[in-house]
C-alpha cells in the first residue's frame, strides 16, 4: 500500500482483503449450490446473491468467449464483480485465470485504449485499491470486450477475451440485491 493511502475502515491489508476474496470465490460452487439466489443471467454476464457473515454478499461473473492460449490441466477461467455488506466492499474485481500464475506477475486487463494492473495471488488477480475497482467497473460498464492477459507459473503468457455484453444490466442487479441502488 502507498504511503499516502489510510488503511481499510476494517483495520485489515488491502492483501489481506484480496486473501479473504479468493477464499470467498473459492466457495462459488457451494454459494451456488446453497442458500444463493440467481439474480439472472444477463445475455454473457451471471448474477446471484447469498448470505455472507453477517450480511449478504453479491457476485456476477462471466466466462471467456476466446482463450488464446490452451494448457493442459487449465481449470475453467472467470471474471467477476464482488459486493459484500459486512464489512462493505463493493465493485471488487477479481480474475481467475484457471492456473497457477506466476510469482510476482501481475495480470493486466485491457480495454480499448486502456490497461489495469491486478495483483496476483495464486490463480487470482484483484484489484486492491478502492479507486482502481471503481475505475475498472467504469471502464467494464462502458466497454464491450475485454482482454484478460496473464503469465503462468511456467512462464506461458495467455490471453482471455471476454464479453462484455449484459455486464450493466447485472452489475444493477447486485448493486440492488446488496442494498446500493
Amino acid at each position: 500500500m502507498r504511503a499516502d493511502r489510510k488503511p481499510p475502515r476494517d483495520g485489515r491489508s488491502r492483501r489481506a482483503q484480496g486473501a479473504a476474496l479468493v477464499a470467498l470465490l473459492a466457495f462459488l460452487p457451494a454459494a451456488l449450490a446453497a442458500d444463493s439466489t440467481s439474480l439472472g443471467t444477463f445475455k454473457r454476464w451471471t448474477a446471484l446473491s447469498f448470505p455472507d457473515e453477517g450480511g449478504t454478499a453479491c457476485m456476477m461473473w462471466s466466462q471467456p468467449e476466446e482463450m488464446q492460449v490452451s494448457m493442459e490441466g487449465r481449470s475453467d477461467a472467470y471474471v467477476f464483480v464482488t459486493h459484500r455488506t459486512s464489512p462493505p466492499h463493493f465493485d471488487v474485481v477479481s480474475v481467475d485465470n484457471g492456473y497457477p500464475l506466476g510469482e510476482g506477475t501481475q495480470v493486466t486487463i485491457r480495454f480499448e485504449g486502456d490497461a489495469f494492473s491486478l495483483a496476483t495471488i495464486g490463480s487470482a488477480a484483484l484489484a486492491l485499491e478502492d479507486a482502481d475497482n471503481a475505475k475498472l467497473v467504469k471502464a467494464m460498464r462502458a466497454g464491450y470486450r475485454m482482454t484478460v492477459e496473464g503469465e503462468s507459473a511456467d512462464g506461458r503468457q495467455t490471453s482471455d477475451v471476454y464479453s462484455l455484453l449484459g455486464f450493466t444490466a447485472a452489475h444493477e442487479a447486485i448493486d440492488e440485491a446488496c442494498g446500493r441502488s
